[in-house]
């Protein structure tokens, strides 16, 4: 007996998706329909679901299948569509006070009831649906009795590719990656990158029918986040070229990405930062950061500006400019540094570097430098170094000005000027202007100028000692052809002078004085010991001498005192003139005065 209510059924995907070890799922839509030209009362409709595991059930799991009932037309009661009592029915009906009711269907209404979600078994082949419906009328009107029927599917292998995905979507290594899919096996299957090129790889067959594998050659896998695009093509779309084909994509994550660049608007949060290149890495702790080499030792910050308030490193190297509040280095190379506290470093180079103090217990280099105070083991500053103090091994500068204390093994510069300068090694300078200078060595091309000078050994050009200048072991005075002017000499000590002396004011001097060449004193002569002047003497105001003199020719415009006697001979002859006790002789010859004789006795006598 045929049923009064016409039955169809539509699937989702149709056919629906069979693939053996592959999970799939759809929805099963059985449309309901009036096609008499009377009205037909129904009281219940039965669909039942195969599930005898024989190659013909629609389902290995009934169970998850989500009945329901769709209203297609207006209807006057409110029908239900749930599972029935058996394994596999389900059934619509419309229950009031309890009891089943008559839903009356007019002539063209229709309903569709629903079975979704249903676990497609993997067997490929069709599957009969049974229906069973209580109903009456029609046309002609039928009494109301039980009717069966029964409606196909079809279950089949898909045409087209699905379920591309990953077996893993998160991997430690990119060369992990494998990914699957399930599809015919007489399509071209194509892994593009995001990019739109090939991935390189190999393809392989699945263990279950239609099933496909692919993963990326060794060493090629993906370094990041990556998403492939499965391209499924026919032979004759393939040939044909464009974007024809089935285009199917999936994610892969690495747990420890890398990336070429790395650009954040807000903020990048991680605990360290690896080199996949040389292993060196940058981890962050509470108080800042450390930079490591791959063997875990301290590394190297190279920068082109660093702008920093405190910086504790072994090695920093700054192409441009390095600004800090302090800065704590065992190596600092630096286009520019600025360092407002203290600069700590066993070495340091610079193009330029100001800073309020600088500790160097190495090598210190600079083009400029400006500081507070400056200690170094060698410094050597090509421009202008300005400080407060320097205590330095070694200093080669262009120019220094120290305004405190200067303190130096060996210095060498083209202009210093220090308020004190102490070298205990060699000092050279072109010109040196200094409050007070020690050193062992002093060798200046230009001016000397100091208030006070100690020094082992002086080499200089010009010096100019505004107070005192104390030579403990001689002096030597040489010309511009490396003669020997004037040089001081010991047993007994005295000064020689090898040449003229002219001496602009007053001559003291209170021993021996022995000149070779011409003694010209341009002011008073005042000699308490004895005087030998191999040439002639000229004095142009007075002369006194407490002991012996012996001269040439001598010339005195002013007054001529002897204390003791006064004898003038010929040249290596006779004495022509003297003084003897309380007379004065004239030995032969006349006696010519071009003035006056002022004679204190009463007496003159003339033989």
């Amino acid at each position: 007996m045929s049923s009064l209510l016409t039955y169809e059924v539509i699937t989702n995907p149709s056919p629906l998706v069979a693939q053996p070890g592959v999970p799939s799922s759809g929805t099963v839509n059985v449309l309901v329909t009036n096609n008499h030209e009377k009205s037909v009362f129904w009281k219940s409709i039965d669909v039942t679901v195969p599930v005898v595991s024989d190659g013909t059930e629609l389902t290995d799991d009934v169970q998850a299948i989500q009945p329901s009932l769709l209203r297609v037309d207006d209807i006057l009661d409110d029908p239900t569509f749930d599972a029935g009592g058996s394994p596999g029915v389900f059934t619509a009906e419309y229950r009031w006070k309890g009891k089943r009711r008559a839903v009356e269907f007019e002539p063209g209404v229709s309903m569709v009831l629903v079975l979704a979600d249903v676990p497609v078994s993997g067997a490929e082949g069709l599957v009969r649906l049974k229906i069973t419906e209580v109903a009456s009328g029609g046309d002609p009107a039928k009494s109301q009795s039980t009717r069966h029927h029964a409606v196909w599917l079809q279950k089949a292998a898909s045409k087209v590719p699905a379920n591309f995905r990953a077996e893993q979507t998160l991997v430690d290594d990119g060369d992990d990656v494998r990914l699957l899919w399930n599809g015919p096996d007489d399509l071209d299957y194509q892994v593009l990158m995001p990019d739109g090129s090939e991935a390189s790889g190999q393809f392989a067959a699945g263990s279950l029918p239609g099933s496909h594998e692919w993963s990326p050659d060794a060493g090629t896998g993906p370094k990041r986040g990556t998403t492939y695009t499965l391209v499924a093509r026919t032979a004759a779309e393939t040939s044909q070229g464009g974007d024809q084909g089935y285009f199917l994509t999936t994610t892969v994550h690495v747990l420890d990405p890398e990336f070429p660049t790395v650009t954040a608007t807000t903020e990048v949060i991680t605990p360290q930062i690896t080199d996949t290149v040389n292993g060196a890495r940058v981890s962050f702790s509470a108080t800042g950061i450390d930079i490591h080499d791959a063997a875990n030792n301290r590394g190297t910050l190279l920068a082109g500006t660093a702008e920093l308030v405190d910086v504790k490193t072994t090695t920093a190297e700054v192409t441009a400019g390095l600004t800090a509040d302090t800065a704590t280095v065992t190596t600092l190379i630096a286009g520019q540094a600025q360092v407002t506290g203290p600069l700590t470093a066993d070495t340091a180079t610079f193009t330029s570097l100001t800073s309020g103090t600088a500790d160097v217990t190495g090598q210190f280099t600079a083009a400029t430098g400006t500081l507070n105070a400056l200690t170094s083991g060698t410094a050597d500053v090509t421009g202008q170094l300005t400080a407060a103090t320097a205590a330095l091994n070694s200093l080669t500068s262009a120019q220094a000005q120290v305004t405190g204390q200067f303190t130096a093994d060996t210095a060498t510069l083209s202009n210093v000027t220090a308020a004190q300068a102490q070298v205990t090694g060699q000092f050279t300078a072109d010109t040196a202007t200094l409050s007070n200078v020690t050193a062992a060595q002093v060798q200046v091309t230009g001016r000397l100028t100091a208030a006070g000078a100690t020094i082992t050994d002086l080499d200089l050009t010009r010096a100019q000692v505004t107070d005192r200048l104390t030579l403990r072991n001689g002096l030597t005075v040489l010309d511009g052809s490396g003669n020997v002017l004037l040089e001081t000499l010991d047993g007994p000590p005295r000064v020689v002078v090898h040449g003229q002396l002219d001496a602009q004011g007053a001559l003291n001097a209170h021993g021996k004085t022995t000149v070779t060449g011409v003694l010209a004193a341009n002011d008073n002569v005042y000699i308490n010991g004895v005087v030998n002047i191999d040439n002639d003497l000229k004095v142009q105001h007075n002369m006194r001498v407490a002991g012996k003199v012996q001269t040439g020719e001598l010339t005195v415009r002013g007054h001529l005192q002897a204390n003791a006697h006064l004898t003038v001979r010929r040249d290596g002859g006779d004495w022509i003139f003297r003084t003897h006790h309380d007379r004065v002789v004239a030995n032969a010859g006349n006696f010519h005065v071009m003035g006056m004789i002022s004679c204190r006795s009463r007496e003159w006598e003339q033989h």
